[in-house]
């Protein structure tokens, strides 16, 4: 069964969770009034139910040792930042000096990815495909057995960052696209202008992202039916 973001939180509150064999607890924070209607008002329009399930239970969430926060995030601002262009409708979940942890906000969860979105180097690189699976490798540092080998999240994220931004550009041109033995890629390109470039987010995996640095941050973003199916305009 496919856990929502609140019952993996509401779940964890009873595991035991530890810091170098310090016990820690998990706080869900007060919800605010009104903070769906908030994010509506702030452009995130048709929240999916788990969303407004969880804001309406907590406006976020802290792992605390003793006094001390390990990890904190909240599920109250939609975000306008880096690469906004590839992932227009996102939760902000925590913001280190400018580069963030995103949630999308699409109608299905499967295709609601969470990004780290960094403006220095400008890349965007894939933390989990889903918030509940986000939520859950968060509080996977915290457990005395670890669920996954491996972790996007955490202190190999840097490394991962510069190797997203040292690869080949991953969007195809639009002329390109329209080429692909991908039927679902070239349908979607036909629909687009000639400025369009392409990204196919559904092969990709945890770790792995994409560089924008060639995008207009002010331009349009197009989905097709599958939202992680999308392209973005070129600003060369």
């Amino acid at each position: 069964m496919v856990q929502t973001p609140l019952a993996v939180l509401l779940g964890a509150q009873t595991e035991r969770l530890f810091r170098e064999g310090t016990p820690c607890k998990l706080v869900l924070h007060e919800p605010e009034d009104s903070i769906a209607e908030l994010l509506v008002e702030q452009g995130l329009v048709d929240l999916p139910t788990e969303i407004t399930e969880l804001v309406g239970r907590c406006s976020g969430f802290s792992i605390e040792r003793g006094e001390q926060t390990m990890e904190c995030m909240e599920f109250t601002r939609a975000w306008s930042g880096p690469a906004s262009m590839l992932a227009p409708r996102c939760l902000e979940l925590a913001d280190y000096d400018g580069n963030a942890f995103i949630a999308e906000v699409n109608a299905d969860a499967a295709t609601s990815p969470v990004w780290y979105a960094c403006h220095d180097p400008e890349v965007l690189v894939l933390q989990a495909r889903s918030l509940a699976e986000f939520l859950d490798r968060v509080i996977d540092f915290f457990r005395p057995q670890r669920r996954y080998e491996h972790s996007a999240y955490g202190p190999d994220l840097n490394q991962r960052v510069w190797a997203v931004h040292e690869q080949p550009p991953c969007g195809q041109q639009v002329d390109e696209a329209r080429a692909s033995a991908d039927e679902a890629v070239a349908k979607f390109a036909a629909t687009l202008p000639p400025h369009a470039v392409v990204f196919d987010f559904r092969g990709l995996h945890v770790g792995e992202g994409v560089a924008y640095h060639d995008l207009d941050p002010d331009g349009q973003c197009w989905f097709a039916s599958d939202p992680l199916l999308r392209a973005a305009e070129d600003a060369r």
